[in-house]
């Protein structure tokens, strides 16, 4: 009886490891989660599998593995590559487990460029508070504008242009804008350099400091006596 029980111990022992991984959830996880991007252009996805022996997944865009001309390719590394044209209909992208039920959906947009911009106003930019205006074609109303990563507050809008108040900090070197209209991808940046700030002069006479060196540094006076000083 002892025997029997030793070697039933024995058996779970050795069988816990994969009782363990069954019991593990099946999970795929894609990344990135969503994004916008224009035509023709790529885009790597990254799918981190659980639960699996096997981590290799199968790509597919809009159910179709592989994907195809009309709603963007992708190959078994996960690169993505948005068609020739913005589709009519949403793009999902799909990797499938190799126990061919796990699977994980994302959606990619297909958007149109942003606004063409040609200036970049005044150039170059003070220092501090500003107000800035870029130029261009293609602005639609409530369009936005973006310098050095911040959207600018307070925007007036036109045709042809966009201004904001943008503030930058001391030391910075250049300002860089760029503008999207709803529903598109920013358009193409243009950088322009900061104002540096003029240096403050020397005092008359030359010499690196403003405070004068007398001498002698200290002197006894007697009373009705003189005593001469230099700078």
């Amino acid at each position: 009886m002892r025997m029997n029980l030793n070697s039933l111990a024995l058996v779970l022992c050795v069988a816990s490891p994969f009782v363990s991984g069954a019991l593990q959830a099946q999970s795929i996880v894609i990344t990135p989660n969503y994004e916008s991007i224009g035509v023709n252009q790529t885009l790597q996805y990254k799918a981190a599998v659980t639960g699996l022996m096997d981590t290799t997944v199968t790509w597919s865009v809009v159910s179709v593995v592989g994907g195809n001309s009309i709603y963007g390719t992708i190959t078994p590394a996960g690169l993505y590559t948005a068609p020739a044209a913005i589709p009519a209909n949403g793009i999902t992208i799909t990797a499938l487990g190799s126990d061919g039920k796990t699977s994980a959906t994302v959606y990619v947009n297909v958007a149109p460029p942003g606004p063409t911009l040609t200036s970049l106003t005044p150039n170059p930019a003070p220092v501090g508070n500003a107000t800035v205006t870029v130029t261009g074609t293609g602005i639609k109303a409530g369009a936005t504008m973006n310098c050095n990563g911040v959207q600018l507050g307070g925007t007036t809008i036109t045709a042809t242009s966009v201004s904001g108040g943008v503030w930058t900090p001391n030391g910075t070197t250049s300002l860089t804008c760029s503008v999207r209209n709803p529903g598109t991808l920013f358009g193409n940046a243009l950088t322009i350099p900061m104002k540096v700030a003029s240096p403050t002069p020397p005092p008359p006479g030359g010499g690196g400091s403003s405070v004068p060196v007398v001498s002698p540094a200290a002197a006894t006076v007697v009373l009705g006596a003189t005593q001469q000083f230099t700078a």
